[in-house]
């Protein structure tokens, strides 16, 4: 299943919001001060809706590869799930600071994705018995993605290892590996987050992918 592009990249890409810590460190310090609910409960949908569209951009690089996945659930669906997840979270713990933070988001993300890729990978599952040629609004599969699909449990089963990989990694390059590649955030921003320099974090980054890659063990997802 391709995510539109390497699955361990050397850089994350900048996006339109640029560097949202000051915010987060802010909204954080509201969260563990304020003693007004209504002010706790707008905090924690003010920092959900920081990673929301960095969340946005993960799914659809998870549905652009994935046929099954396309066939039954949207960009938006995915989105939500994760979402809704981190909002829970964020309502039973109070990040200390913004890479506490970016960890909870990450491990929500990726708990999201475990579950949706565990969901459509079982050969038992509703999706997998009524795959169809039939796309929602009545177009037709190219002969190209129904091959896909029949390769798709397979590759999704890669997928549910891979993410498996990530949480057992350890905690400094398991946080490093969730802000690049489930946040996407930037290197200059990880140095801002982490208090080191960005050629720190790109050494750190080369050795987080060496340890991934010696421990997942065989080809990765494409």
């Amino acid at each position: 299943m391709s995510t539109g592009g390497p699955v361990i990249q050397d850089d994350a890409q900048d996006d339109a919001q640029g560097d949202t810590s000051s915010a987060i460190a802010s909204l954080l310090e509201a969260l563990g001060s304020s003693a007004d609910a209504a002010a706790k409960e707008a905090a924690r949908a003010t920092l959900v809706s920081l990673v929301g569209e960095r969340m946005r951009a993960l799914a659809g690089r998870m549905l652009a590869g994935s046929p099954r996945i396309r066939r039954w659930t949207e960009t938006d669906d995915i989105l939500q799930g994760a979402m809704l997840r981190l909002l829970r979270a964020l309502g039973s713990v109070t990040p200390n600071d913004s890479q506490h933070f970016f960890r909870l988001a990450a491990l929500q993300v990726r708990r999201e994705l475990i579950d949706l890729t565990r969901r459509f990978g079982n050969p038992e599952s509703f999706a997998a018995n009524h795959d169809t040629n039939a796309l929602a609004d009545g177009r037709q599969w190219s002969d190209q993605a129904v091959g896909e699909l029949a390769d798709e449990p397979d590759r999704l089963g890669e997928w549910t290892r891979f993410h498996q990989t990530v949480d057992a990694l350890p905690e400094p390059e398991r946080d490093l590996f969730g802000m690049v590649w489930y946040l996407g955030l930037s290197q200059p921003e990880i140095a801002v987050i982490l208090g080191c320099s960005v050629r720190t974090v790109r050494r750190r980054w080369d050795e987080t992918k060496q340890l991934f890659i010696a421990r997942f063990r065989g080809g990765l997802p494409n």
